[in-house]
């Protein structure tokens, strides 16, 4: 996600957000110091904002060579460790080799690749949500006030 759109992605202020992005940067051969610095202002802007993050990281594709998959597949327990986020190594993880869930291109999971994604970070996503929510005091947000009485 491109820094400028984080506004817009947050415009219906959610109480907690999950995370999975730098997938096309490493499709992309992008500098994991450029990646890094994106992800590190994404976790930043959230953290500004009071918003836990669940995040699943990515791992760089193996052609791009060992110097580059150890920099970029280094970068996501990093930054999460270093925000104190919520952290899943690998979105695709046990998905992402395996052509029978796969789309043809190799890259995309088809809808039972999705269906395994879903099945293993289901439950850790519920119980991220049930920690966080029965963390709240019930108290609304600041902004939940003033909307309480309005129509919409």
């Amino acid at each position: 996600m491109r820094r400028d759109r984080l506004g817009w992605a947050l415009a219906d202020r959610p109480d907690l957000v999950f995370l999975c992005l730098g997938a096309n940067d490493g499709l992309r051969g992008i500098d994991p110091a450029t990646t890094r610095a994106n992800l590190d202002a994404l976790l930043n802007a959230l953290a500004e904002r009071g918003l836990p993050a669940f995040w699943s990281g990515m791992r760089a594709p193996r052609n791009l060579g060992p110097a580059y998959t150890r920099a970029f597949d280094a970068l996501f327990p990093a930054l999460a460790a270093d925000h104190g986020v919520a952290f899943d190594p690998f979105f695709l993880e046990g998905v992402a080799t395996v052509a029978a869930l796969n789309q043809p291109d190799g890259l995309h999971p088809n809808s039972a690749g999705v269906a395994r994604i879903v099945a293993r970070l289901a439950p850790r996503i519920a119980a991220f949500v049930r920690a966080h929510l029965a963390g709240r005091s019930g108290d609304p947000r600041p902004d939940d006030a003033a909307d309480a009485g309005s129509d919409g």
